[in-house]
């Protein structure tokens, strides 16, 4: 969501904004104890590839100040006022909004209770009404994010888990919202990212129907964070990306509003304490011992589905060789299916191909920006030939090719490399062509392709780890 810088180097960005739509909090849910049936059950705490960085299970009766300010942006108000109301039930933290509470400013009606992992004059609002010192208690760049929350319910309130550039240097300020939830429709999230001074960055707001109650249910919302950009996941489904990385620390928020003035006339029938109930906040940094993923993506066909990958050429379908492979079965002319982002520069593209008929070629593409612009790894049983290919502007141009074994209907891993203008294709493991370099096609997403052939496709996988 987006709030409204008032004064200072912040600019205003939207008129419907008012005074706290930014980054706020997103709702977290309880543990075991008082979930139902419908909840979906807490992660567990050790998560393969992942190291745990820090966490808060929230098991105990106080707050862990080590980790949490409960304060919302303590230097825009008094510190009475940015004081957040909460209590411990059932194992998790329950921020509150009372009756009696105090709006967050004087003569103001929107009412705050937050956590935050850091506190600084001018953290996300140049709007200061006192210096306050600095308190980086938890500030990081890359990970993994995740929180369970039930959030509330009613126009005139919305619950959010949020992050922010910390500013270690002022420009530095992109705001993720990782899930943000007005509560006027309880299956409906906010997804968003806003800008505000980067300059590398651009705004992008999202909606995402969930598909459940958040306001009864415990659902997990969760961020990835690499070089490649940012993932956001609802209950381990990817939800939305932004393929803008930071490339600076930020900081995370939990709170619940009222009276924002963007979600709606505040619904009085609602009774207090109105509450946003989180279970755990869990951050992790990847595992350098372990095996990196395929971080951009990864597709097995085991749930029998191709509908994420877009045909352009030939007869594609999802069949079973022991397991479900994608096999293009037209065997004359060309097949191509692509998948992923045309704004991917520095990645891999790999895939295990097979071969069913004779005199033909099979391979994978990268930086894939139309029909006409493309990088190709292939192998071509007409010669035995592993082969590198680069269309541009509709013309093909070999860059190399050696001289392999192609049997048909035998599985081989191809894997094409692109860092910058450098080319390197891989065979079953083993770097076969190298020293390649070109400057034509810089981005693009990635495809499968065959040349007059019946093939077979399967583990196809994309990211950074060459």
């Amino acid at each position: 969501m987006m709030l409204k810088k008032k004064v200072g180097r912040k600019i205003i960005r939207s008129a419907w904004t008012l005074l706290f739509v930014a980054a706020l909090l997103f709702p977290q849910a309880l543990q075991a104890p008082s979930a139902k049936a419908a909840d979906f059950p807490a992660n567990p705490i050790n998560k393969t590839g992942w190291i745990l960085d820090t966490n808060d299970e929230f098991n105990g009766t106080n707050l862990n100040q080590s980790l949490w300010i409960p304060k919302f942006l303590e230097a825009r108000t008094t510190t009475e006022r940015s004081q957040a109301n909460y209590i411990f039930r059932d194992g998790a933290i329950v921020l509150q909004i009372l009756p009696d509470q105090l709006t967050y400013k004087a003569g103001g009606t929107t009412k705050v209770s937050s956590i935050q992992t850091a506190a600084k004059d001018y953290l996300h609002l140049d709007d200061l009404y006192q210096h306050i010192p600095a308190d980086i208690k938890y500030a990081t760049q890359y990970g993994y994010f995740e929180v369970r929350a039930k959030s509330q319910k009613g126009s005139g309130m919305h619950t959010a888990f949020w992050a922010t550039g910390v500013e270690d240097e002022a420009w530095q300020e992109l705001e993720v919202d990782i899930s943000e939830h007005p509560g006027r429709n309880v299956q409906q999230t906010l997804m968003n990212f806003y800008k505000w001074d980067d300059p590398n960055a651009t705004d992008s707001a999202g909606s995402v129907n969930v598909g459940f109650d958040m306001t009864t249910e415990y659902h997990i919302y969760a961020m990835e964070w690499d070089a490649s950009g940012i993932k956001l996941y609802v209950d381990n489904q990817l939800k939305r990306t932004y393929s803008y990385s930071p490339n600076y620390r930020m900081n995370f928020y939990l709170g619940i509003y009222e009276n924002a003035g963007w979600t709606g006339p505040l619904d009085t029938t609602i009774a207090y304490p109105k509450e946003f109930a989180v279970d755990y906040f869990r951050a992790y940094k990847r595992d350098p011992n372990a095996t990196p993923p395929a971080d951009l993506l990864s597709d097995n066909f085991e749930d029998g589905s191709a509908t994420d990958w877009t045909t352009g050429l030939g007869s594609w379908s999802v069949v079973t060789d022991s397991s479900k492979v994608l096999r293009q079965s037209a065997t004359t002319g060309e097949g191509i299916v692509t998948n992923g982002n045309s704004l991917w520069h520095n990645y891999f593209v790999e895939s295990k191909v097979k071969i069913v008929t004779a005199n033909g070629g099979a391979g994978v593409i990268g930086r894939y920006q139309d029909a006409n612009n493309y990088y190709m790894l292939r192998l071509n049983d007409t010669g035995d030939k592993l082969q590198l290919y680069k269309k541009n502007s509709g013309t093909f141009t070999l860059l190399q090719e050696i001289a392999v074994t192609v049997n048909l209907n035998t599985w081989y891993t191809l894997k094409l490399v692109m860092i910058e203008n450098n080319l390197e294709g891989y065979l079953d493991g083993v770097k076969k062509i190298s020293g390649i370099t070109d400057s034509s096609i810089s981005t693009g997403s990635i495809g499968l392709r065959t040349f007059n052939t019946d093939a077979k496709y399967d583990d196809v996988g994309a990211g950074h780890n060459y």
